[in-house]
């Protein structure tokens, strides 16, 4: 079990967990203002993407309705985007708040193959996309054993 733990840097210091739970959390990431949290959890039964208040307090909101990985805010706090599963990158305008709000997802692009990580330009405008290697593909790497034998046209 995963759980999200949060380092206040004044005070004692002490590392405590964020808003424990029988479910698996991970990649949380702050929003711009520090004010939420957006999160990955299978509470449902698969991963998909959960916004709640730093603070812990109040209720979360799921914003994936068909499941989703790694998060990512907009500098300004008005987008939120996540790896959908089937390879699309999706976005979700907010309403940073209060009240916090969002409108549905929505696909901006999708892949071939799976989107194992992803980077956000901060206007949101162009995305930098890591995708596996080609398992198929033949590697460029080539090992000759005994070249010097080749030279002298030997075997």
């Amino acid at each position: 079990m995963w759980n999200i733990w949060l380092l206040p840097l004044q005070g004692d210091g002490k590392p405590a967990p964020w808003a424990p739970t029988r479910f698996n959390q991970a990649s949380p990431r702050f929003s711009p203002d520090g004010r939420w949290i957006a999160f990955e959890s299978d509470e449902s039964g698969d991963p998909e993407i959960y916004v709640a208040l730093t603070e812990g307090s109040g209720e979360k909101r799921r914003i994936s309705p068909g499941g989703g990985r790694r998060p990512a805010w907009r500098r300004d706090g008005k987008e939120l985007y996540y790896i959908a599963p089937g390879g699309s990158l999706m976005v979700v305008p907010v309403t940073p708040g209060p009240p916090w709000g969002s409108a549905a997802p929505a696909a901006l692009f999708r892949v071939d193959g799976e989107i194992e990580n992803y980077d956000v330009t901060p206007d949101g405008s162009r995305f930098l996309v890591s995708l596996p290697a080609e398992k198929d593909r033949e590697s460029p790497l080539r090992v000759i054993l005994n070249w010097p034998s080749l030279r002298k046209g030997e075997r």
